[in-house]
């Protein structure tokens, strides 16, 4: 009988700690937008246009979380990936329309990504530049995007460091003739 509720105790203790050791890793986390944030960008001849990001906890349209993580999170709008969207207008400065409708190639950099104004842990922060690779001059617009995802951190030092963070990044775009 001592025995048996020895080990009941024990099981008792172990259920106790097993559940003080689980929790939703992402039970608060970086806020951003799950719908497509849409910028127009306009350039000149020969120049780049740098635009600074912020996912923030201002934003009220979801909270990024790691893949995988959504249905992990107490947020009730949690979201694995924002997409931002930028509309890219090249303008010639110069009225010299000859070159009108030449196709001039887009490049985007994605750079300076810090969470809570630290690069610390950045590495966390995932982005992947698609869309348009080319705009036409003085013509049609494109449409470029930048996705962000994150990585879930190893431990849960890093975690308390992010969660609830705003992310900022750079987002560079330039056109070549």
């Amino acid at each position: 009988m001592k025995q048996r509720k020895l080990v009941i105790g024990l099981l008792v203790i172990l259920a106790v700690a097993v559940s003080g050791f689980t929790f939703a890793f992402w039970a608060g986390s970086l806020s951003g937008d799950d719908a497509v944030e849409s910028n127009t960008v306009t350039i000149g001849t020969g120049e780049a246009v740098t635009t600074e990001v912020t996912l923030g906890a201002s934003q009220d349209t979801g909270v990024l979380v790691p893949a995988g993580r959504a249905d992990d999170s107490v947020e009730g709008t949690a979201v694995e990936v924002v997409v931002f969207s930028f509309v890219v207008d090249w303008n010639d400065t110069v009225s010299n329309d000859s070159f009108d409708g030449d196709l001039g190639s887009i490049g985007v950099v994605v750079d300076n990504i810090q969470i809570n104004g630290s690069t610390t842990n950045a590495g966390l922060v995932n982005t992947l530049v698609g869309g348009a690779t080319e705009v036409e001059l003085n013509g049609a617009t494109a449409t470029v995007t930048v996705t962000v995802t994150l990585t879930e951190p190893a431990d849960q030092a890093t975690y308390n460091a992010v969660a609830g963070q705003p992310i900022t990044f750079d987002v560079t775009i330039t056109v070549t003739p």
